[in-house]
């Protein structure tokens, strides 16, 4: 029996026995057999009361059963999230160690001093990293998936949504089976 209609067939099983139980101990009592029309209809009460908390209790029993399977699920689920972040990260990684260093500008020096670094607060002699405003707005360009939430830089392979534009990395759009933005229709 499946699960899902183990709870119609219970409560039609519970009102069936108990017409039946009331029929019988309405005709006893037509037939002048009170004593055993007063036991049926104990009985059809009893079966009235109890049944739906025996067909209660099996559900709750199906249902901390099944839980466990749920849990499983998830756990399944977020293992897979997990091995599939660890993934694009190795592959960052592996993208950036194949790729050779940019050299590193120099900061203009005036006069034997070095100038200020445009857009480094707090530092005006170190030459380690320029920040200039087109790094950050190429940084704050960067989209972020909206279903492992981790940046999608520029090497990476991305879908976009037909419907909402947003963008997704592809392995993400296929484990979601489509677009993860609530309310969008562009699902598999």
């Amino acid at each position: 029996m499946n699960r899902d209609s183990l709870a119609p067939v219970g409560c039609a099983a519970v009102v069936a026995l108990f017409v039946i139980l009331f029929a019988m101990s309405a005709i006893a009592q037509a037939n002048g057999h009170y004593a055993e029309a007063r036991a049926l209809f104990r009985a059809a009460l009893t079966v009235a009361i109890g049944g739906p908390l025996v067909v209660g209790a099996v559900l709750g029993v199906q249902v901390w059963l099944y839980r466990g399977r749920i849990d499983q699920a998830q756990q399944d689920l977020i293992q897979r999230a997990e091995r599939l972040r660890r993934e694009r990260e190795q592959a960052r990684a592996r993208a950036a160690a194949a790729t050779p260093p940019a050299a590193v500008p120099r900061a203009p020096t005036i006069q034997g001093k070095t100038a200020p670094i445009v857009g480094q607060a707090g530092s005006s002699t170190s030459a380690d990293r320029v920040v200039t405003p087109a790094a950050i707005r190429a940084e704050k360009d960067l989209k972020e998936c909206p279903v492992c939430q981790t940046r999608i830089f520029q090497a990476e392979q991305i879908v976009s949504c037909p419907v909402c534009r947003a963008t997704h990395h592809k392995d993400c759009w296929e484990y979601n089976g489509g677009c993860a933005v609530f309310g969008c229709k562009a699902r598999l």
